[in-house]
């Protein structure tokens, strides 16, 4: 017969005992208590996800840049929709004609490709018409909305002020892992073959990565 005090002792999930009734909380052990944490964070994550991917006024960005730090400026932009449109896709020539190498060797972008492309003042209008009153997705979504303020600011043009959501942080909260990297979230939800189809670590493929690897978690478990 299993006493009273051993039983008080004992995790309501797991079953195991511990050695003081005061080792538990709202009768869970600590590991047992992380677990439904990581539990409820994947609920109402996938749930935000499944809202976003639903609704109409949601978009999903992806910016090139010509670098990662001060004075880089944004050299391509893509924008599509939740039902996979693009809305909005091209290069951007920088105000500075400079180039990374790091960053070339990421998107392979060069200076030569962005000779004819248009410049900020000329892309932001659409891109400003485009992104009003809408939520934006962008997997790292504060390096994008830092970006394109900063290339604003160094062609002095008025930024607006846009709500901007992180896939990545919801990504990684649905599947209770640490922030991953767009490239390999595809890999690890088996989307691979869009390498096939689309550019790596060019703006318009990367928002296609994002939305699909949105869809492949909502859908799991």
């Amino acid at each position: 017969m299993v006493s009273t005090l051993t039983t008080s002792r004992q995790c309501q999930r797991c079953g195991k005992a511990t050695r003081s009734s005061l080792s538990l909380s709202e009768g869970l052990c600590s590991v047992c208590r992380v677990q439904r944490e990581r539990e409820q964070g994947s609920s109402k994550a996938n749930a935000a996800i499944r809202s976003l991917l639903e609704r109409d006024d949601v978009l999903i960005l992806d910016t090139e840049t010509n670098g990662a730090g001060k004075g880089a400026e944004v050299i391509e932009v893509s924008v599509i929709n939740t039902k996979g449109e693009t809305l909005l896709d091209t290069l951007v020539k920088p105000k500075i004609s400079t180039m990374n190498p790091w960053a070339q060797k990421v998107h392979g972008i060069s200076l030569g490709m962005l000779k004819d492309a248009p410049s900020w003042p000329d892309v932001f209008p659409e891109l400003a018409t485009i992104a009003d009153r809408r939520t934006i997705l962008a997997w790292n979504a504060p390096f994008d909305a830092w970006m394109l303020g900063q290339t604003s600011t160094t062609w002095e043009v008025e930024h607006p002020k846009w709500l901007f959501v992180c896939a990545m942080r919801l990504y990684a909260k649905k599947r209770a892992i640490k922030n991953r990297g767009l490239h390999k979230a595809v890999g690890d939800e088996g989307l691979t073959h869009l390498f096939e189809q689309y550019a790596s670590h060019r703006a318009l493929g990367d928002v296609v990565f994002v939305l699909e690897v949105l869809r492949a978690t909502s859908r799991a478990s």
